[in-house]
């Protein structure tokens, strides 16, 4: 038997968010530890690790809404079962964008 489904429609998927958040993180500190450990420099790194919190946090929250409500992200998920022992024999699933419903891709 065959069986698909769609899910995730219209939600970026949490593992995008997570690698888009995670490499803001690593930059940014990487950004800062150059600068801190001068004394003369340290208040800057400082000010710059305040701003920039401030700022990828509403350019995330903003960005994965926007992508959201514009693109519909849509995940299609397919598996193979095998009648006889109920076993299933694959999987697959594919995130991406309906090419009609999202203007930055068409």
């Amino acid at each position: 038997m065959l069986r698909f489904g769609i899910s995730d429609y219209g939600t970026t998927p949490k593992a995008w968010r997570q690698g888009i958040i995670v490499f803001e993180v690593v930059s940014t500190l990487d950004i800062a530890a150059i600068a801190y450990p001068r004394p003369a420099t340290r208040t800057m790194a400082s000010a710059y690790l305040v701003q920039e919190a401030i700022e990828e946090s509403i350019e995330a929250y903003s960005g994965f809404w926007a992508l959201d409500q514009v693109c519909r992200a849509v995940r299609v998920e397919a598996e193979m079962i095998d009648l006889k022992t109920g076993r299933r024999v694959c999987s697959y699933n594919e995130t991406g964008f309906p090419t009609e419903g999202c203007l930055a891709f068409t």
